[in-house]
């Protein structure tokens, strides 16, 4: 079986990779961060890295693309990329002109990207011998997505976002027997 992982450097991602190896899956673990994510392969059997820029739909496409040409299918994806904001959303510039447009960053990683991911994911399940069928995509969200907090709005609205997407495509992706769910910690 294969399995295509982001954000997967440290913490849940390279703890599912970290599960799936042992068990004699293919490992496939896509991150931006190049020498943590080195090291994790190292340490993983039947793994591979690639550096991947997952705000790219062009990166992240090409990425699945490879995997699904070497192992001529797909049967598990965890959407696990996130960041946090760091900037202050209330802090504004002290200007009388327009204030510059605000970190959109977070939004890109954490909703934009598991977007993406899900879309290639049903492409290429799909498109694998099982045809899709009990082939699973999970996805990370957060308590930031279920209960609001002030001090970082764009992390808790991403992950609302992601929680919500989650349940939109569920019911769809379920006629194809794929199993959809979201990690919320």
């Amino acid at each position: 079986k294969v399995a295509l992982i982001t954000g997967r450097a440290s913490g849940m991602g390279l703890a599912v990779a970290q599960t799936l190896a042992p068990k004699g899956w293919t490992v496939h673990l896509l991150d931006f961060i190049r020498d943590a994510s080195l090291a994790a392969e190292q340490s993983l059997a039947s793994s591979k890295f690639h550096q991947v820029d997952v705000t790219s739909y062009e990166s992240l496409s090409e990425a699945f693309k490879r995997v699904f040409l070497q192992h001529g299918r797909l049967d598990f994806v965890f959407a696990n990329a996130g960041i946090v904001e760091r900037d202050n959303f209330y802090d504004t510039p002290n200007t009388d002109d327009v204030p510059p447009e605000p970190n959109q960053k977070t939004l890109d990683v954490n909703l934009n990207s598991v977007v993406n991911q899900s879309y290639l994911a049903l492409h290429y399940f799909r498109r694998s011998p099982h045809k899709g069928e009990n082939a699973s995509l999970v996805m990370t969200a957060s308590v930031g997505g279920l209960y609001p907090s002030q001090y970082c709005p764009i992390y808790s609205a991403s992950k609302a976002g992601v929680l919500h997407f989650m349940r939109s495509i569920a019911f769809h992706y379920h006629h194809y027997l794929f199993i959809v769910s979201c990690c919320v910690l």
